[in-house]
Formats: structure tokens, C-alpha cells, sequence
């Protein structure tokens, strides 16, 4: 597969509609939610919400809810930076009720190319490991943070000593502690999400607000068709639907399907389960 047919005008129009979803629905996510951050937890997501800036910036023009929320966004200098002047993104993170952090989180690492005899999979394991312990310690107050050896470790060593940028790792440092917090990233590609939601923060897993290219949306919409016309899993699509798909929490789901708040939690459980099977089967692992 060559360059023009990754590149090609239906993939570049699938990622633009992508974009534009989710510049139409974050607005209400925040305000529903009430986030104070948004976390890219890879690279590969940075493009999105690059591009979603650019659709939010074409629909302040109507006002309402997406003005609002574009005029109270502060994004971190490192990604502001990579957008165009015109859009006119604030870098002011301190201030804003609405903060874009990206954490550096990336685990490709090709290990059986420099030595065929190491366990590759021991290594990329543990580099998500590491980058899941980092990312924790945004949900730290500032000083307890700076004193984080996984912190330290990133800013001091990582930051300052191998790429000698002093003045990231002081916006790093300076960051606001995260407390409601969405994670923009990749369906099923993207693994950041889970490494870091495994990482002490799964009380926060019904934030997780996820932004996906069409096709990958299609493969999930497909497995939960397949999951609910399976015997019991009616029940575990539906609350899965709702907690996903209209980001509602698990009580609220309870009180709409009239079930226990405990009875909500296992069946979405046990979907995830089940659709992660569904899906590890259509790729035929």
C-alpha cells in the first residue's frame, strides 16, 4: 500500500468527518461532565484534535455552546503550536476552565532489530507500564508531583538531560492538577487509553470520551450488533450503548433501565469482555 492510498480523498474525508463529530459533541460532554482537561495519551490522536480545533473554529461562528467552549480552552504550548496562527488557540492553561495536555506516551519499540534474543513484548510492556505511572501523576497536586520519581524521571532525566528542553519540562511541571478529566484517543489502535485507565484511574473510566476514524467506528458497531443478538447480551449492549455512546454514568444508566447500580456495573463489564472476544475474532486472533 503506497503513500496515495492512505492518503487517498476518502480516507482524508472519513478523518475530516471524524474531526467534525467530535468538535460537534465535546462541548456537551464538558458541560455535562464538568471536565477540567483533556488528555492525548499518543501522538496518533494528536492530528484529531488538531483537526476538531479546526472544525470547532468554523462553528464559533454560530455561537452557543461550541463558542463557549473554544473561548475557554487553553491548550499546552507543544500542541498549540503545531496549528495554524489563525485559529487563535489560547496557550494559557492556568487560567482556562479547559485544559489539552499530551502525554508523550508511545511504546514502538523495536527491539528484535538491535537484538534478535531480547523479549520485545517484555519491553513495550514495560515501557506502557512507565508512561501509564507517568501520566498518574497529572492527577497529583504540583508538589506532590514534582517529587514523583516517574515524574522526575521524565522531566529531569528524559526532558532536560537527553533532549535538553528545560522549558517543557517546566510546563510539565507547572501543569494544573488534573480532577475531571476525558482522554481523546484511537478505537482499538489506541491502547493509551486503557494502559493509563489501568493505572489507578479506572474510577474515571465512565470520563473516557474516545474519537475514532469511520472504519474502526464500523467494526465496533458491528461487533455490538453481534453481541446483542446474543443469548443475554441484550442487556450488556444496551448499557454499553449508553455509557459509550451518550456518556452517561452508571447511575444514571441504572435509573433509566431501572436496575441496580451494581446489576449496571457487571453488565457492562461483562460486555467489554464480550465484545473485545467478538472483535479478537473478527481479527482472527
Amino acid at each position: 500500500m503506497g503513500l496515495q492510498d492512505i492518503f487517498s480523498e476518502e480516507n482524508i474525508l472519513k478523518y475530516s468527518e471524524a474531526c467534525l463529530e467530535l468538535g460537534l459533541s465535546i462541548p456537551r460532554v464538558w458541560k455535562r461532565r464538568n471536565l477540567d482537561t483533556l488528555v492525548i495519551p499518543s501522538r496518533g490522536a494528536v492530528p484529531f484534535f488538531l483537526g476538531t480545533c479546526y472544525g470547532l473554529n468554523k462553528l464559533i461562528t454560530f455561537g452557543g455552546e461550541h463558542e463557549e467552549f473554544y473561548k475557554n480552552m487553553g491548550v499546552q504550548d507543544i500542541i498549540a503550536s503545531l496549528a495554524k496562527e489563525e485559529l487563535k488557540i489560547s496557550q494559557d492553561v492556568k487560567n482556562k476552565k479547559i485544559k489539552v495536555i499530551i502525554v508523550p506516551f508511545t511504546a514502538d519499540l523495536n527491539i528484535p532489530k538491535f537484538n534478535s534474543e531480547l523479549d520485545g513484548d517484555e519491553f513495550v510492556s514495560k515501557t506502557r507500564d512507565y508512561w501509564a505511572k507517568v501520566t498518574a501523576t497529572f492527577f497529583k497536586e504540583n508538589g506532590e508531583r514534582k517529587t514523583d520519581p516517574y515524574f522526575k524521571s521524565f522531566t529531569d532525566f528524559i526532558l532536560r538531560d537527553l533532549e535538553k528542553r528545560g522549558e517543557l519540562a517546566e510546563a510539565y511541571e507547572g501543569f494544573p492538577k488534573i480532577n475531571r478529566f476525558a482522554l481523546i484517543d484511537t478505537v482499538i489502535s489506541g491502547r493509551a487509553s486503557n494502559d493509563i485507565l489501568k493505572e489507578g484511574l479506572y474510577k474515571c473510566r465512565d470520563k473516557l470520551y474516545v474519537v475514532e476514524k469511520r472504519e474502526e467506528r464500523d467494526r465496533v458497531i458491528n461487533a455490538l450488533s453481534k453481541l446483542k443478538s446474543r443469548r443475554m447480551g441484550r442487556d450488556q449492549y444496551e448499557v454499553l450503548v449508553l455509557k459509550y455512546g451518550y456518556n452517561m454514568s452508571d447511575r444514571e444508566i441504572a435509573e433509566a433501565i431501572e436496575k441496580t447500580y451494581g446489576a449496571v456495573k457487571a453488565l457492562a463489564h461483562r460486555g467489554l469482555v464480550n465484545l473485545r472476544t467478538i472483535l479478537k475474532e473478527e481479527n482472527g486472533d
